[in-house]
This record gives structure tokens, sequence and C-alpha cells, in this order.
């Protein structure tokens, strides 16, 4: 029972720091926008272009729309195919270690994650359901006792700009996991941006460590960022830290 208990906290903190994080990332990018919506509208006012210019511009806009189509068209969930997760659109696979096994959507579901199927049956209702603030758990792993897991949420970053960054995600979502662990019971928390090795290469992470009930949590975070898109790879493990080898599990595709 404590286990569950556990496993229940940790799920619904990994999908509020991750609608925290997705909502903070955002609003950077609203506010952004408005400023160069207001400067545009100044220019306007002085603005003496010809005609010419003005149709350059809507051929323009036609262009970018005609991209954003087609980056949505793109995107798509990760999937357990053959006992494998595989993740094409962020070219990730994650093959589970001997004992570990994959939970079904019902089960991810009881853990109060949300699963695809909950927003609809093709990849442009859920791109737009992620784009309107939903997180989406693709997959749960976890090994027969339940102290390590491996799980993957998709959210939304607000916009694809290179000034989206791992660095910027997880120093946003800092404040809020380090409460949402406080408020739930667990004692001695840290919670901090680090560094781990990634799919080969040393990329940011977020990295918490605490106590609950006499058992001492070690979790790892890191995120893949395309096309406006996060996909946040967590794992966990306890009284031991194996988040270096529940990592490992992750692999590029090609």
């Amino acid at each position: 029972m404590k286990k569950r208990i556990i496993a229940f906290l940790m799920a619904a903190m990994f999908v509020l720091s991750a609608s925290a994080c997705s909502a903070k990332t955002e609003d950077k990018d609203v506010k952004a926008s408005v400023s160069v919506d207001k400067d545009q509208k100044e220019d306007k006012k002085d603005d003496t272009k010809t005609d010419v210019k003005d149709e350059s511009k809507d051929d323009t806009k036609d262009e970018t729309k005609d991209e954003s189509k087609a980056d949505a068209k793109e995107f798509s969930l990760g999937k357990v195919v053959d006992g494998v997760y595989v993740d094409e659109y962020f070219n990730v696979k994650i093959t589970p270690a001997e004992g570990m096994t994959f939970a079904t959507d019902e089960q991810i579901e009881a853990l109060s994650m949300s699963t695809a199927r909950l927003f609809g049956d093709n990849n442009e209702k859920i791109a737009t359901a992620i784009n309107d603030g939903s997180v989406v758990t693709t997959m749960y792993l976890s090994d027969l006792s339940g102290l390590k897991t491996l799980n993957v949420n998709i959210s939304g970053a607000g916009v694809d700009s290179p000034a989206i960054t791992p660095e910027l995600i997880i120093d946003a979502a800092i404040p809020d996991i380090q409460s949402m662990f406080a408020q739930s019971g667990f004692t001695n928390v840290t919670c901090e941006r680090s560094t781990t090795e990634f799919l080969g290469e040393t990329v940011a992470c977020l990295n918490v460590k605490g106590e609950y009930s006499g058992l001492t949590l070690y979790e790892k975070q890191v995120e893949l960022i395309k096309g406006g898109y996060i996909s946040s790879i967590t794992v966990v493990s306890y009284n031991e830290d194996a988040t270096a080898d529940l990592l490992a599990l992750v692999s590029n595709i090609d």
C-alpha cells in the first residue's frame, strides 16, 4: 500500500510539474509575442510600403502557415511495439530491463495520468489538446517492486523557438516541484538543475532527492524538445540511486 501511495503522489507531481512548466514557458512566449505585435503595429503607422511589398508579406504568411501545417502532420506520439516503446517523432526507443513491464492505458489513467485515447483518435486532435495545455503520458514502465519506474510525458512548449531550452524548462518547474514534494509529505527534499549522461551526451536534467515514510527517493528528468513539443522522460528509484541505469534504457532509433 505504501508503494502505491508514493507512486500515485509521484505520478500526480510529474503531470502537474509538466503542466506548470508548459504554462510558464508559454506565458513567456505570449508576452514576447505581444511585444512583437505592439512594435509591428507602431511600425505600420509610419509605413509607406507599396502594394507589392504587402503581397510579399501575404505570401510569407501563407508559407509560414503551410510550414506549420506540415509540422502538425509530422507530429506523432510514441507507442509500445513488440515490447519496446518507440517514439519516431523524437527518435527514441525504450527497451525494458529484465523484470520491468509497461503499464496499460487503464493502469496509467488509474495513476491520474492522461493517455492519448482521452483526447481523440488521431494525431491532429491529440496535438490540438497538447497545444491547448494538456499533458499526455505515452508510457509508464515499472519493475515488479514498484521501486523503479520510467515514464514519458508529452506537453506543449507554446511555440517552436530555439529560446525554449531544457535549462529554461527545468528552471521554470523547480519551484512548483519543490513545493509539491513538501506538500505531499516528503522531507529533506533537494530539487535542482544538474547534468547527466543521456543518449551519449551530457545534458541538463532535473535532479530530485527526498524522503517519504522511511524510503529515499531519487529522481531525474530530461527534456527532449522538437517542433514546439516537449518530451519529458522521468526516471525514479527508491533507496538506491538507479536513475543512471534507468536512463540508459533510452536509446536513439537510428
